[in-house]
């Protein structure tokens, strides 16, 4: 299907596109109503600095921990995403919500000081505003240390203490909105139901390495808003409790690790302070370690020393290797010149220019040509003896780049002169300093490692030190601060320390994208299902299907004919000359009259249908019209002998014609009847015959064939149907051409091929195929109509039928009518 196609297809159906259209954008529309309409409530929350950089070091040797990229902080991020998600975390926070009031009434017992004595104070008032920063005082008591008495049942319960106070609070929400709410979906009962439903209501977002937002959607706001809270309040007491666990055990580590190296230290002083006891005699002068310093100083200057001095080397080297090629003294050779030498070269030069001018004028033979040229050749022999006779001088001066090269290597030889001096006064002090070394006892040496062993062993303390308290600063502000910070939470009451964002309709964005959805897949869908059925439907709709299926040239299209006038289908060319119609019974005329003249002419042509009522006689009918308005004698025969219908088309009689011709020897020229277009005479089928495909085969009707060849130009022959009835094949035998008419937008069926495998079988030339009944949108000569004519055709045709509605009417056109 090409595209010019499907786009006339949809444009055709783009009504009931639309209407399918509406329809699905209007169901879903009720359906985001009654069943969609649900609520988005969102929390935002990170890992603190300190947390992240626990959770990437977890598990690294603290002496060699990575560096805090951005990538690795993101990667964290996605951790704590997939994790907030995962199955567990979405159970504990359902299970929490399940176990809160459980909680509520064990702490609510653990209390004291109740103002009624016997009753145990309320965490909070039911019926009233929650309030978070109330419940977490009661909890938690900045100088009292309450709940005194935690009973024991409540470690079963399975929330960790760190979380009591945010679950406390989401239970007083949902009681404080609605009662029925929290017995519905955070009773014991509902706990896997409430964990599908909210597991399948999940999205969370990672907006950076330090934001990730969570949101929950349900119908209920304030379910939606408990959810979200819940999720995030259950994950941020296992990612605090982990992130603490961590702290500890850094804590732990460098606790022993500063234990081990004050040990160290301890063990390296007191050998230390035991070797200067057994040795009090011996002195140990500062010197002794200054001097093995420096020596280790010098040795470093004396290696860059020698690597200087090799670059020095390898520099005069290369310079020298240059300097060898290069000459120290410059040659310049000269000649004496000579004042014949110069009148020489100017009259050369004088004779070369007038040589050049000449040349555009005179040729190579011209006498004063030669002359001159000769002249030329003199003159140079003459310039060249008296330049042979000259004495050639040479002059000498010196190379710059010799001289130069030269004073950079005498330059670098001083350079590596002092830098080798330098070398050797080094080495000089570099083995007066190992002298003294050697010469120092045992005793000093040791002394000096046991010093040293004593001063690493306090270095690596302190270090330690350093490392210890840092990991008991992060220690306590983990346990202070958490390690997950809450930028906002899901809920409906600003709290002090608690700040919260309502749910809102998340059906905004969400209907719109399922409306929009909506439009796109039924625009889509309707399209392809249309563009389906079109492809599947196997009935001709274009020239292009007919040449494709029968392999046959299209000679014409024929627009179709609706509305009052279709009555006047088979004289359209002449009773309608400015419709559409018209124009192209004209096109086909002008390709028969082209085709008729060319290397293989004809004259007699018949019509072939493959079934009732695809407008053959419609078609020959026109044919012959236009034939004849272009000038040309035509005679349209009707040899439909079991059904005639010309004599009602061109209101004749039908008292005489063909049968009477091939029956009782009647003339042709006695049963021809002139009609009203010039150059157009009809010859009636006649009177019902009782075998008229005998009379068709029959030598009279060669003979009757071919005195109508002889008298007209055209004649024209209109058949019955041809799979119907052996008529058409048997004429077939006997025209030059056949004309095939294909009636658009009906099934094939076959039968169009059975008529041309017919007709190739009795060697019949088909001349062409006309496509009838076309949609006037489908056919481009139709479609421009309009633009030439524009309403002026409509004052023609309307006169044209009122005229024609003087005449006896037309019959009208029924279900297997061939007109």
């Amino acid at each position: 299907m090409d595209f010019w196609r499907a786009y006339r297809v949809l444009v055709a159906r783009r009504w009931l596109i639309l209407g399918v259209v509406l329809l699905t954008t209007t169901v879903v529309g009720l359906g985001i109503l009654s069943l969609a309409r649900k609520y988005d409530a969102q929390t935002s929350f990170g890992p603190t600095a300190e947390a992240m950089r626990a959770a990437i070091n977890a598990g690294n040797d603290p002496k060699n921990l990575p560096v805090l990229t951005e990538d690795a902080k993101m990667e964290e991020a996605k951790r704590i995403y997939e994790q907030v998600k995962a199955p567990d975390n979405v159970y504990n926070a359902v299970l929490y919500l399940a176990n809160a009031r459980l909680l509520k009434q064990g702490l609510e017992e653990s209390l004291k000081g109740s103002s009624v004595p016997g009753k145990p104070e309320a965490l909070y008032e039911q019926g009233a505003r929650p309030n978070y920063a109330s419940i977490k005082y009661k909890l938690d008591p900045p100088n009292d240390g309450l709940p005194h008495k935690i009973p024991k049942d409540l470690a079963g319960s399975g929330i960790p203490k760190s979380a009591w106070t945010d679950f406390i609070y989401l239970l007083a929400v949902v009681e404080e909105k609605d009662n029925a709410i929290s017995e519905d979906f955070i009773s014991p009962a509902r706990i896997n139901e409430t964990y599908v439903d909210l597991i399948n209501n999940i999205e969370v977002t990672p907006l950076n390495s330090r934001d990730i937002v969570l949101s929950v959607r349900d119908r209920v706001p304030v379910k939606a808003e408990v959810l979200a809270s819940a999720l995030t309040a259950a994950y941020k007491s296992a990612y605090d409790d982990r992130n603490l666990t961590t702290a500890q055990s850094a804590v732990n580590y460098f606790t022993a690790q500063q234990n081990q190296a004050a040990r160290q230290m301890s063990a390296a002083q007191s050998a230390l302070d035991n070797f200067r006891r057994t040795h009090k005699d011996i002195f140990l002068p500062d010197q002794v370690s200054l001097a093995i310093k420096n020596k280790d100083t010098t040795r470093q200057d004396v290696d860059s020393m020698n690597v200087s001095l090799g670059d020095l080397d390898a520099q005069i080297k290369a310079k020298q290797a240059r300097l060898v090629s290069l000459p120290r003294m410059l040659k310049h050779p000269a000649q004496a010149d000579s004042g014949e030498i110069s009148s020489l070269r100017d009259k050369i030069s004088t004779l070369n220019a007038s040589i050049a001018e000449k040349s555009a004028v005179w040729t190579d033979r011209n006498p004063e040509m030669v002359r001159m040229r000769d002249q030329l050749k003199a003159l140079q022999n003459r310039l060249k003896k008296v330049e042979g006779s000259l004495v050639t001088t040479t002059t000498y001066t010196e190379n710059d780049e010799y001289l130069t090269l030269d004073r950079e290597i005498a330059k670098l030889k001083q350079s590596r002169d002092g830098l080798s001096a330098r070398l050797a006064r080094l080495n000089t002090v570099m083995a007066d300093r190992a002298k003294l070394i050697a010469d120092l006892p045992d005793t000093y040496k040791q002394s000096i490692t046991l010093a040293g062993q004593a001063s690493s062993a306090a270095e690596r303390l302190q270090e330690v030190g350093k490392k210890l308290k840092a990991s008991e600063e992060a220690l306590e502000l983990t346990k202070a601060q958490g390690s997950l910070e809450v930028r906002f939470w899901a809920g409906r009451n600003p709290a002090d320390k608690h700040p919260e964002t309502r749910a809102l309709e998340g059906s905004v964005k969400r209907n719109w994208t399922m409306f929009i959805a909506a439009i796109l897949l039924s625009l889509i869908g309707s399209a392809g299902v249309i563009l389906a059925l079109d492809f599947l439907d196997t009935s001709v709709k274009s020239a292009v299907d007919v040449e494709r299926m029968l392999d046959v040239p299209v000679n014409g299209v024929v627009p179709r004919l609706d509305g009052p006038n279709r009555g006047m289908l088979a004289q359209v060319t002449h009773k309608l000359p400015s419709s559409p119609q018209a124009e192209s019974y004209r096109f086909l005329g002008t390709d028969i009259l082209l085709s008729a003249a060319g290397d293989e002419p004809f004259k007699t042509i018949m019509v072939a249908t493959a079934k009732p009522g695809q407008g053959g006689t419609s078609t020959i009918c026109n044919l012959a019209i236009t034939l004849a308005q272009a000038g040309q004698t035509v005679v349209l025969v009707d040899a439909d002998l079991r059904r005639p219908s010309l004599h009602n088309v061109f209101n004749v009689p039908n008292d005489l014609g063909l049968t009477t011709v091939l029956s009782n020897g009647k003339l042709p020229s006695d049963v021809l009847q002139r009609t009203e277009i010039e150059n157009l005479y009809v010859m009636p089928g006649g009177p019902k015959a009782e075998n008229a495909w005998k009379l068709l085969r029959s030598v009279k009707m060669k003979e009757v064939i071919a005195d109508l060849q002889r008298d007209f130009d055209f004649v024209l022959f209109d058949t019955p149907s041809a799979v119907v009835f052996a008529d058409a094949a048997t004429l077939a035998t006997m025209v030059d051409g056949v004309l095939l008419v294909v009636r658009a937008n009906e099934a094939p069926s076959g039968s169009e091929m059975q008529v041309k495998n017919l007709l190739n079988k009795t060697r019949a030339r088909i001349v062409g195929v006309v496509l009838n009944d076309m949609p006037l949108q489908q056919v481009d000569s139709a479609r421009y109509f309009a633009h030439y004519y524009g309403t002026s055709a409509r004052p023609e045709i309307g006169s044209t039928a009122a005229a024609a509605s003087a005449k006896p009417a037309l019959p009208k056109r029924g279900s297997d009518d061939e007109i």
